[in-house]
């Protein structure tokens, strides 16, 4: 974007705000920019005559980076079960999962273990073996693992 002096046409139409200012010469508006303390800035350089809105350019930039980054940033969702949860139970939670996954959220599903239920963590690995398989195709972001009393992996899809 070109901003106040790199603008290269004689004539723009002006944009203050939500107001249209009109059509005025390059140097008076950024004449006007100047004592209002902003900048001018060509935001549709190929109409005719171009388009210049008086803005804070700074601030703009700002705003823009702050939007990609926001848009950069994964959100995780998490699903817990225990060894004990029901075939019904895992067909509905893996529904919920796909939803979650078409959303382009990544997922963690932990397997929570209880009292003697520490003994077997085979079968927590089975129970999210089961989940996984109802789910459909995704990608693994961590395999399995246990970390004391909870068995977990995390899923995302493209």
């Amino acid at each position: 974007m070109n901003i106040n002096k790199q603008i290269k046409a004689r004539e723009v139409l002006v944009i203050s705000g939500e107001k249209k200012l009109g059509i005025m010469p390059t140097y008076t508006a950024i004449d006007f920019a100047d004592r209002a303390g902003l900048d001018l800035v060509e935001v549709s350089p190929n109409a005719k005559p171009p388009v210049c809105k008086i803005m804070d350019y700074g601030k703009f930039l700002y705003e823009q980076k702050k939007k990609q980054v926001k848009t950069l940033q994964k959100v995780t969702k998490e699903m817990k079960i225990t060894p004990n949860t029901s075939e019904h139970d895992l067909g509905w939670m893996a529904k919920q999962i796909r939803g979650f996954l078409d959303s382009k959220y990544s997922v963690i599903i932990k397997v929570v273990m209880r009292g003697r239920q520490n003994v077997h963590p085979d079968i927590c690995f089975s129970q999210i073996n089961k989940l996984c398989e109802n789910i459909g195709t995704f990608k693994v972001e961590k395999e399995s693992k246990q970390e004391g009393k909870i068995v977990s992996r995390t899923i995302y899809d493209n």
